[in-house]
């Protein structure tokens, strides 16, 4: 059961983590864009890190290479709470923007 909830919810959490850091506007865009260059074809993950690529400047090695191709893991830690700031500490392998 462990396993199933690992490898079903691991992509689901991380697209959602990649929205989040791109914003729902350039995230759907390029999903469409996606859907449109791909459909009725059988794209592998690098067709899909094209599309991305082509988007944005934005460097996901992180997502692409770790996220999806290891088993690192994202794991943040809430430091301090003070005066409308908070310290964030990664405690997580994997190297991600916050």
């Amino acid at each position: 059961m462990n396993y199933s909830i690992l490898i079903y919810n691991k992509a689901a959490h991380g697209f959602n983590y990649l929205r989040a850091y791109l914003g729902n506007s350039l995230f759907d865009s390029i999903m469409h864009d996606y859907y449109r260059t791909w459909k009725f074809r059988h794209p592998g993950p690098e067709d899909l890190r094209a599309v991305f690529g082509s988007h944005t400047e934005k460097d996901l090695t992180w997502f692409f290479d770790d996220f999806l191709g290891t088993t690192k893991r994202l794991d943040y830690k809430i430091v301090r709470l003070k005066d409308q700031g908070m310290l964030i500490k990664s405690n997580g392998e994997l190297k991600a923007p916050f």
